[in-house]
């Protein structure tokens, strides 16, 4: 874990825009607070003249904190880091008990920053963006040692400070999909966390200057009180 954390601070970000692990906090009634701490990883392929292509690990790092304000509110805020890149959000929504399900939507927005290195040419770009963006979390408290989720998250990637070597044709904005799922398993207040996510923004490509990765991993913990 110490050396994931130790990578994280000095590998050079790979993309503009990656998926946003954030947590799916299922929310079920009011003062429930939930924090989330996590590594996740984005392993890339590359290529070495001695090695041959090989997969390379690019972790990083992520908070969340959640709670249920009222009996129908509840706010969640999440920050990530990762090398050169990091995003941060926050957002309010609804949020329903039903028998062990929960169902949550919430309305949010995120600020990022993302950074792209092409040593063969070389060139780089950096973005700074905004994300506006809705989440809707479906879940079940199968008992009280065993959660199961899904997520969709639907918004745009909105570049308004663009940094480039080059001045290559980019989006003012691109929508995006971001579907979600997890697994937490544990003690009544202390869960191991496993989370995945795909990213897919419209118009966009994975690679070059103004590219994206479309899948993260994640393992944590996961602290209801």
């Amino acid at each position: 874990m110490f050396f994931a954390v130790a990578m994280s601070l000095t590998v050079t970000g790979c993309w503009v825009y990656k998926p946003e692990l954030a947590d799916i906090p299922l929310i079920d009634h009011k003062g429930d607070r939930r924090l989330n701490f996590a590594i996740y990883n984005n392993p890339i392929l590359v290529y070495s003249h001695r090695l041959g292509y090989y997969v390379y690990p690019v972790p990083g790092i992520s908070a969340s904190y959640s709670t249920g304000i009222t009996e129908r509110l509840a706010i969640n805020t999440h920050a990530d880091f990762q090398g050169s890149c990091y995003y941060a959000h926050a957002a309010a929504g609804l949020y329903k008990l039903c028998h062990s399900s929960v169902l949550e939507g919430y309305l949010g927005i995120g600020y990022g920053h993302g950074s792209v290195y092409i040593d063969a040419e070389p060139a780089s770009s950096d973005v700074d963006f905004l994300c506006p963006f809705a989440q809707v979390n479906y879940g079940w408290h199968l008992n009280s040692h065993w959660d199961v989720g899904v997520s969709m998250k639907a918004g745009d990637w909105i570049p308004f400070k663009v940094r480039a070597t080059e001045d290559p044709s980019h989006p003012g904005y691109a929508p995006l999909l971001e579907p979600q799922l997890f697994m937490r398993v544990g003690g009544e207040k202390v869960k191991f966390q496993l989370q995945a996510g795909y990213a897919h923004l419209f118009g966009m490509s994975y690679s070059g200057l103004f590219g994206y990765y479309p899948v993260s991993v994640s393992t944590g913990i996961s602290i209801a009180f």
